[in-house]
């Protein structure tokens, strides 16, 4: 028979392919990943001392999340509600919309608490505007307007849309606590100068204490009562009076020779909170309370100038803004490195247990503020206040 060398050429490369397949089929089978399917096995328990985590790690993890979280919120609880310089902040009558002055302007805003309802309440321009005092009725405001050297003082009533112009000689005015008559000092070297109540218009005026001493400071705590500062020389301190409004007014003095004496009354006008120094030009300044009914001053241990404080509507506590750095012998060290040590931090102060605690502090990188013209939400859930520093009102979540 004839070999036929060609044919077994052929055969040869055929059987060989067939072998390579055969191995790659083999190859790729062996090695390949379970299937989706076998994802939902239980496999055998494997002890590792590296993969179990004990009970302190997972509590230490929990507490890691925790912190993130926080500081993740910590960011939103201040919030920027205006985008003007603006003065004169307080809550309107029905106490869920914060009303203010633009500063420029002079034009009246309100906002809601969240920011997101805004509308002008007045369109009237004041030139000059520098400062305002609203009545705890919060229907009435006493603007102050500078012209020139000249301050001109009128009162705006916001419902009827009308403004009564007041006498040049009117120094300290402020309204009655239920904003239908003002309490002020009128003071002129030409006439007789006296401490004087009329209606809120200026209409019906009465003399009630002659007073020659001009930067007296006046005050209407009780609707029945009145106070006074007068203030503090080279070599004495300030001393503060009250009496009733009744014939013939007869004074009571609360407190004498007090240096750089502040005050701030209670919205019940019961209770002072106060702050002073024993020493001329000394920057050591306490804050203390004085309830009038029991004649004793408390000392808080804390430092704050009482025009840095709010009062809450119940009295039992105090919210107050102080600069951080006043603060360092109660914040622990450590805390400290996380800390913005300028601008102020915001406390909260129970004046029955006499504690206080940390409401807020900005940590480095955050922003910073300068708090100024306090006042807290009647649920006391929003703290609102103008920062000194770009005169832009904010808000801070309790």
């Amino acid at each position: 028979m004839k070999f036929n060398f060609r044919k077994t050429i052929i055969f040869g490369i055929i059987i060989l392919g067939i072998l390579v397949l055969f191995l790659g089929a083999f190859t790729l089978f062996s090695n390949r990943k379970p299937n989706d399917s076998n994802k939902n096995t239980i496999a055998p328990p494997v002890i590792s001392s590296q993969a179990t985590t004990t009970q302190s790690e997972d509590s230490n993890l929990a507490n890691s999340i925790e912190e993130n979280i926080q500081k993740i919120q910590k960011g939103t609880r201040i919030k920027q509600l205006s985008d003007r310089s603006v003065m004169g902040i307080s809550l309107n009558k029905e106490s869920d919309r914060v009303v203010y002055y633009d500063k420029e302007t002079g034009q009246v805003f309100r906002i809601s608490f969240d920011g997101k309802i805004w509308e002008r309440i007045s369109d009237a321009e004041i030139n000059g505007l520098s400062g305002v005092t609203w009545a705890l009725s919060r229907n009435r405001t006493i603007i102050e307007q500078k012209s020139g050297e000249k301050i001109n003082k009128y009162v705006y009533d916001h419902e009827k849309g009308r403004k009564y112009d007041l006498s040049d000689s009117i120094q300290d005015i402020v309204f009655s606590p239920d904003g239908n008559r003002i309490l002020y000092h009128y003071w002129d070297l030409q006439k007789e100068s006296n401490i004087a109540v009329a209606n809120y218009d200026g209409s019906n005026w009465t003399s009630l204490i002659p007073s020659e001493m001009k930067g007296l400071r006046i005050a209407w705590p009780k609707q029945d009562t009145i106070s006074f500062i007068t203030p503090e020389g080279a070599f004495y301190g300030a001393t503060i009076y009250f009496t009733k409004l009744e014939p013939p007014y007869d004074l009571e003095k609360i407190m004498d020779e007090k240096f750089g004496f502040e005050v701030n009354w209670s919205p019940s006008g019961n209770k002072l909170l106060y702050s002073y120094s024993r020493e001329k030009d000394s920057k050591d300044k306490k804050l203390y309370l004085r309830d009038l009914k029991e004649e004793a001053e408390i000392n808080l241990n804390f430092e704050a100038l009482p025009a840095n404080c709010v009062w809450t509507n119940n009295e039992k506590s105090i919210y107050c803004a102080e600069a951080t750095k006043n603060f360092l012998n109660i914040i622990p060290e450590d805390y400290q490195k996380k800390l913005s040590l300028e601008g102020d931090s915001f406390w909260k102060i129970d004046l029955v247990t006499r504690e206080f605690k940390e409401i807020y502090i900005p940590e480095l990188g955050e922003q910073i503020y300068d708090a100024k013209e306090l006042i807290v939400s009647d649920r006391e859930d929003f703290l609102f206040f103008v920062n000194n520093f770009d005169g832009k009102l904010y808000s801070l979540s309790l």
